[in-house]
């Protein structure tokens, strides 16, 4: 149930940075999922549809990608991706802690260029706030097979927690 309130905060940073970068409507939105959340993703769907309905961010299209959790050791300083159990896979020690791989960051947002150029004519670039977050080795992809990319869509990048 807490993927409710996850999702508000969501569809709230998605409005606020569209509505920064001049408005249109919101095409795509880009979300980093650790693989260390608790967060389910179809149901961050179902209720971004709800949330969505009558927003300029009705109909868009949710893609996740999975971020691997990342460990690193207190005693050798090691950082390892976890196999079997939570032991350094250089010393064996079990003192460890997560460094990556537990959080939820929306990481771009997509609008209909011509929908914010129509608003704001003046700029000649494409618009964006922030940087976006690099794909490490350390990750895995999961696209979304139902979305279909826009050409004529805008990136927003944004490195925000939720």
């Amino acid at each position: 149930m807490h993927e409710l309130a996850i999702t508000r905060s969501l569809l709230d940073l998605v409005l606020e940075h569209a509505a920064r970068a001049g408005g249109g409507r919101v095409t795509e939105v880009h979300v980093a999922v650790g693989e260390f959340t608790d967060i389910a993703s179809e149901s961050v769907r179902f209720y971004w549809d709800i949330l969505c309905a009558g927003s300029p961010a009705s109909g868009a299209c949710l893609r996740f990608r999975r971020v691997a959790a990342l460990f690193e050791c207190r005693d050798c300083g090691a950082r390892f991706r976890p196999h079997v159990g939570f032991r350094c896979s250089t010393c064996a020690s079990v003192r460890v802690r997560l460094v990556a791989g537990d959080d939820l960051q929306l990481e771009a947002i997509d609008l209909d260029s011509e929908v914010a150029e129509s608003r704001h004519p003046e700029p000649t670039g494409p618009r964006s706030a922030g940087v976006p977050r690099p794909h490490g080795t350390d990750s895995r992809c999961v696209e979304d097979s139902d979305c279909s990319r826009n050409p004529d869509s805008t990136r927003l990048h944004e490195e925000t927690q939720t």
